[in-house]
């Protein structure tokens, strides 16, 4: 026993959370002991076993229900033993209220999981007795085979908080006779909740052709995982697909759909829209699927589907060619125009979401509603970009007669403003990843990691250049790195450090894929191909879930180091790969250390609690 009282231990507790959950604990908690001091009872394990009875009877305190339990384990573990515990406070539920059928399958569900410890099943027997308790309620039923999941469907569309646990679905799932193959491998509530129960999608899925079952995708799926790992994919590389796989089955299970090529990429664009999920990966696993339905069972097209490019509709193509070519003769690059693409293949989406089938049907308040709807971008001046693409587009409309009316204007010029504080590593960070650098065991992309960051940290390359470094571009009798900028097309020669290197030594020597390439930095996992885009586990591990920021960052430490140490801009330009020392402007951060003597007093407009 940690503690003499309750206050005791709930004031332990409340010291080991931040303080937001500890504000919400605290709160739970006196709440709790209130309604214990309101019966009468003094509090102990079987008093408090009878009260979260009472609160999942109660109608108003049901939702809640679990959020009180939670609590009172974690207060009961700082003064009851554990043997206590399981013995008065886990083993309480309120099922012998329900009929005899409900708390059969109850039991059943739990027994799934053979290795069960008392306290999840205990969790999952109230949870059980909650959602049936319930869904009874809302609709009387005498058996499981009553339930539809039609019946599901609207009951969690309206109590979407009374959500069953997964095992539920896994049993629901073997009595129907397997009809429900991908909710039998269903993991996680929170997807069912989102792709099962969703009510707010745009889009009326029930129109989209029917070219394959959902048992068909199944047995796709399965030989494309089967195939991955017999072709020699590492097993971090399988559960992604595995993912997309169980996420658009549970969708067509849900909804009685089939599989098509045009309902993947309208069902992607909509998870992107509402759940805000990247869906490019999964997108392009979910169309292999069509390639195995048709008969074509090799996982090395696998990548195709990626560089496919998506047609646009016979009612589109005319215009968008005829601007496009327009485009090709003002020339611009080959990745300007693939951009240009992207952009308008998003409008053209969009178009159709609203049945649109000719511009000359688009409207100032449509533009607008797509400008809202296209939010899906990282940065303030990426979408700036889209938006000028776009606007672009409509003038090129206007000037060919086919709008009349001044629809680029609907589109505003810049979605925020585009000065922002530049952003480097602090030096608690960078001491940190220098540290990282000397690391000679980790994942098993260590070594590649640590010299493609050194490549960034200490010559300022850009990622997409330190990554599709060759060999050739290493000059050993002269120490110096010669590549021509991909973003650019500028040559740049830098001198290349020791520590660099050697480096790239180590990794060539310990950990590169022992296969013929011009390339030095390979993937690590079958096929052994050159690194297309880099997502650094060396920084993630560090940096979390800003690694993609921490990328770029490098460049600009680099900048920064090299201002304060008396570099001119012009020297910087040159190192970084600018062509114009106007556009460094923004790899240099501010000297904290005299910029702070600059500071303003604020005497005379001292804040005095009302609204600024």
């Amino acid at each position: 026993m940690e503690h003499e009282s309750y206050e005791n231990a709930l004031k332990h507790l409340v010291t080991e959370v931040d303080e937001t959950t500890a504000s919400r604990i605290s709160s739970k908690a006196i709440d709790f002991k209130r309604m214990l001091g309101e019966r009468g009872l003094e509090y102990n394990l079987e008093n408090a076993s009878s009260m979260l009875k009472l609160l999942l009877k109660a109608e108003e305190t049901k939702e809640s229900f679990f959020e009180y339990r939670k609590i009172q384990f974690k207060i009961a573990g700082k003064l009851f033993d554990k043997s206590e515990i399981r013995e008065k406070l886990f083993l309480h539920s309120n099922n012998t209220d329900l009929p005899p059928w409900s708390r059969e399958v109850i039991e059943k569900t739990i027994s799934l999981e053979p290795d069960i410890n008392i306290k999840l099943s205990s969790y999952i027997r109230c949870n059980l007795s909650l959602f049936f308790g319930q869904l009874l309620n809302y609709m009387p039923c005498d058996s499981l085979s009553e339930i539809s999941m039609l019946l599901l469907r609207n009951f969690l569309r309206e109590n979407g908080n009374f959500a069953p646990h997964y095992l539920f679905w896994r049993y629901y799932a073997l009595q129907q006779d397997r009809q429900y193959l991908f909710i039998e491998k269903m993991h996680d509530v929170r997807i069912a909740q989102k792709l099962l129960f969703s009510i707010d999608f745009t889009v009326d899925f029930m129109s989209f052709p029917r070219e394959y079952s959902v048992a068909e995708f199944f047995i796709a799926s399965r030989n494309i995982i089967i195939d991955m790992q017999n072709d020699g994919y590492s097993k971090h590389s399988i559960p992604e697909p595995q993912r997309a796989f169980n996420a658009f089955g549970l969708f067509l299970e849900a909804n009685q759909l089939w599989y098509s090529k045009e309902l993947v990429h309208v069902w992607a664009l909509e998870m992107n829209r509402k759940f805000k999920i990247r869906m490019k990966t999964q997108e392009c696993y979910l169309l292999h699927a069509n390639t195995y339905m048709k008969g074509q069972m090799d996982i090395r097209l696998l990548w195709n589907h990626s560089k496919e490019k998506q047609e646009f509709p016979e009612w589109s193509q005319k215009q968008i060619q005829g601007y496009l070519a327009e485009r090709v003769q003002d020339g611009l690059e080959k990745k300007t125009l693939a951009m240009d693409r992207c952009c308008l293949m998003r409008l053209i989406k969009f178009l159709n979401l609203l049945n649109i089938e000719s511009f000359e049907s688009i409207t100032p308040e449509i533009v607008k509603e797509f400008n809202w709807y296209d939010m899906d971008h990282k940065t303030p001046e990426a979408k700036n970009a889209y938006n000028t693409r776009i606007r672009g587009f409509l003038r090129y409309l206007e000037r060919t007669k086919i709008i009349t009316s001044r629809l680029a204007n609907a589109i505003p010029c810049c979605s925020a403003v585009s000065i922002r504080p530049v952003q480097v590593l602090s030096a608690e960070e960078d001491d940190l990843l220098k540290s990282a650098m000397k690391a000679k065991d980790g994942s098993r992309t260590i070594l590649r990691d640590i010299a493609i960051v050194k490549l960034e940290r200490f010559l300022g390359l850009r990622v997409s250049d330190a990554s599709s470094l060759r060999f050739q571009n290493i000059d050993i009798s002269r120490m110096e790195i010669r590549i021509e900028q991909r973003k650019t097309h500028k040559q740049l020669i830098l001198p290349l450090p020791n520590t660099v290197f050697n480096s790239i030594v180590r990794y060539i020597e310990n950990e590169r894929p022992d296969i013929e390439s011009e390339y030095i930095f390979l993937s690590s996992r079958h096929p052994f191909k050159p690194l297309q885009s880099v997502d650094i586990p060396l920084l993630e591990h560090l940096f979390g879930e800003s690694v993609r920021r921490k990328n770029h960052i490098l460049r600009k430490t680099l900048s920064t180091e090299m201002l304060c140490s008396g570099a001119t801009v012009s020297i910087i330009a040159d190192t970084i790969g600018h062509s114009s020392n106007a556009t460094v402007a923004k790899y240099l951060n501010t000297n904290d250390k005299l910029m702070k003597h600059c500071c303003l007093s604020l005497d005379g407009i001292e804040y005095t609690g009302d609204m600024l």
